[in-house]
């Protein structure tokens, strides 16, 4: 069958940083862009059996929240027909 995939990406704290311009600033696809900001991704899974999520935490380097992203479960199953 079919589903969707996501990439999520982050960076490791001791990487530069990175300036999106061009086609790749302008992905109608990308949920989240944190450039020029170093940081590193927190990720938490929870609920119980059928009804999980995902919950991403993107990170500065002092700790501090640059924004979050999230995902259910039944996000990631192919549509029945």
């Amino acid at each position: 069958g079919t589903y969707p995939l996501y990439d999520i990406t982050a960076s490791p704290l001791t990487s530069g940083t990175h300036k999106f311009d061009g086609p790749e600033k302008n992905n109608p696809y990308r949920v989240l862009g944190i450039d020029e900001k170093q940081n590193y991704a927190r990720f938490r899974f929870s609920g119980e059996r059928n009804k999980r999520k995902l919950n991403v935490e993107f990170l500065g380097i002092k700790g501090e929240k640059l924004g979050e992203w999230s995902i259910s479960e039944n996000d990631l199953k192919t549509p029945k027909q």
